[in-house]
């Protein structure tokens, strides 16, 4: 759920920088992964995708406002809000982790 849920705000975030509609109703992108490495995946492919995107844009983006699902932000608070958004479900993915037993570190290749 939490790979699902920053996937699809990668992907709903790439699409409104872009000037089209948020792709997914509801919480997460539908995806049921089956195993770690198709959830690395996609979230990768979000990622490289949104970097890709924001990347394209002009300094004009950080101050233009973006209607989301939410209400109204300026461009530079919602690239902001949706990589802060990625590192409160890595601290939440981690700490899953250490309470089931797993003390090692992981960081995704």
């Amino acid at each position: 759920h939490q790979v699902d849920e920053c996937t699809a705000v990668l992907a709903g975030a790439a699409a409104i920088l872009r000037g089209e509609a948020w792709p997914f109703a509801g919480e997460g992108t539908g995806n049921n992964f089956k195993t770690a490495g198709e959830a690395n995946a996609a979230l990768f492919e979000a990622a490289n995708d949104f970097a890709t995107t924001v990347a394209k844009l002009d300094d004009s983006v950080f101050t233009k406002t973006f209607t989301l699902p939410w209400g109204d932000m300026p461009g530079g608070a919602f690239i902001g809000i949706t990589v802060a958004n990625l590192a409160y479900h890595g601290g939440q993915i981690n700490a899953i982790q250490m309470m089931t037993g797993d003390q090692q570190f992981h960081f995704p290749r």
